[in-house]
């Protein structure tokens, strides 16, 4: 909370709960690593999902699913609209720390529980 006691929201999160970097924990997912669209070395979201750069949610609130999620990707000549969230801004998080402050965090669906990552997101919306 700020001096006047509103919350100060940041590119990089929201004050106590900042974005955090999943860099190095999305590159040790050898199991799903790809090569993105622009030859990168990538993590695949989902086993027959798109292949995204390491940094993909990481350290900045972005609308990161806009340019990676094929349903948010409608065609230049279609009339379909694409869903909601394609424009929502968000970046993962460290719950432990959110959870001292009144944020809202989501656990990712993309890891599992007991896959050894334990990584969340937060939702900033604009």
């Amino acid at each position: 909370m700020s001096s006047a006691g509103q919350n100060i929201t940041y590119p990089t999160g929201s004050e106590g709960c900042r974005c955090i970097d999943t860099s190095a924990v999305l590159a040790s997912l050898v199991e799903r690593s790809c090569t993105t669209s622009d030859d990168q070395k990538g993590v695949l979201l989902a086993v027959d999902g798109p292949c995204v750069n390491y940094d993909y949610g990481s350290s900045s609130c972005l609308p990161h699913d806009i340019d990676n999620d094929p349903q948010c990707q409608a065609p230049e000549s279609s009339n379909s609209t694409i869903p909601e969230y394609c424009s929502h801004s968000w970046c993962y998080v460290n719950a432990m720390e959110c959870m001292a402050t009144s944020k809202r965090v989501y656990r990712s669906l993309y890891f599992k529980a007991n896959s050894g990552v334990d990584i969340v997101s937060f939702p900033f919306l604009f």
